[in-house]
């Protein structure tokens, strides 16, 4: 039995069209507690935003200035996707569930604890940069300026310099 290049094309795209099908319903799932979790994110924002402009992360500032960012948090129970987009204050000016919508120039990743820590705190940006220096959040970025900026970060946070 002879295969032509013909049926190896349709068998590819067949299985590409199924995977790709399948892809967008696994990435919208989201554990049971994302929800909740979204709206203490969203509470937090504010208070974020109010001192925005004294958050000093060194080598990562430039990293949360005018970003798309989606943010990964890990559990246990599950992983959530949130976004948000960033100013050049590196205010948040709007965010949502899932993975960002436009493609995210910036991943944070963290545990469900640390961002519970963050968004309940009376001073979130302080807690977030607290975070950052005790590597419960990590950067990966998407562009070639995040991502040089991303690793210098990681190894910044390694050699316990943030």
């Amino acid at each position: 039995m002879t295969i032509t290049t013909r049926s190896v094309f349709a068998i590819l795209a067949a299985i590409m069209l199924v995977s790709s099908a399948a892809a967008p319903a696994a990435a919208q799932s989201q554990p049971a507690w994302a929800d909740s979790m979204y709206g203490d994110f969203s509470e937090m924002v504010p208070k974020y935003n109010e001192n925005a402009g004294s958050l000093e992360l060194g080598l990562a500032n430039g990293l949360l200035e005018d970003q798309r960012v989606t943010i990964r948090v890990d559990s246990g129970s599950g992983t959530a996707y949130y976004w948000f987009d960033t100013d050049a204050n590196k205010r948040i000016t709007d965010h949502g569930q899932g993975e960002h919508p436009d493609g995210a120039t910036l991943v944070i990743r963290t545990s469900r604890d640390t961002l519970s820590e963050i968004a309940s705190a009376d001073n979130p940006v302080a807690s977030f940069r607290d975070a950052v220096r005790d590597n419960r959040v990590t950067f990966s970025g998407k562009t070639p300026t995040t991502f040089v900026v991303g690793i210098g970060v990681s190894i910044g946070q390694r050699l316990g310099l943030f």
